[in-house]
């Protein structure tokens, strides 16, 4: 799991931040989650080896890419757009979850299932100063839910087929 950033005194100490050696204690290189971290703009100030991985941008400079460029998210089922979970967390100012269906589309067009939360980066002084978002690749999870719902709509069938057969006098 991801390491909480703490409390920054506000923007140009996020900045100095962003900037220091200790950020790079901070670099997040799980192998597992995607993570993101925003100004309280909502600007890319850092993506890890996971996320540019996930996202198709695997060079370095993934700071040069908007955060809309690298992170197209839809719901699964309609197709649509989700709602970008960075702008909601700096509207709402607190914990977001993505939506349960939702499927990033990397530069490439590949769809991936993912599960994550978008989470404020508060200064001492509580002035949101960020946002740091966090995914994870849920495929197995998504591939073993409809394996499961295929098996209980097979046995239902096969259950009222039974029934059908066998009726009771």
């Amino acid at each position: 799991m991801v390491q909480q950033l703490g409390y920054l005194d506000n923007c140009k100490e996020l900045e100095a931040f962003f900037n220091s050696s200790e950020f790079a204690h901070y670099r997040f290189d799980t192998p597992h989650e995607a993570v993101f971290v925003t100004d309280n703009n909502g600007k890319l100030r850092y993506a890890n080896s996971a996320a540019r991985q996930l996202t198709g941008f695997v060079t370095d400079d993934s700071a040069k890419h908007s955060l809309h460029e690298m992170l197209v998210l839809v719901d699964e089922e309609t197709g649509l757009h989700s709602p970008d979970p960075v702008a909601a967390c700096l509207q709402a100012k607190t914990i977001i979850s993505l939506g349960n269906l939702d499927v990033l589309i990397d530069r490439f067009g590949n769809r991936t299932p993912v599960a994550g939360t978008a989470k404020p980066i508060y200064s001492e002084y509580t002035k949101l100063v960020g946002v740091i978002l966090v995914i994870r690749d849920v495929t197995p999870t998504r591939m073993m839910i409809r394996r499961m719902s295929r098996q209980v709509e097979e046995n239902n069938s096969i259950d009222h087929i039974s029934f059908e057969r066998y009726k009771f006098v």
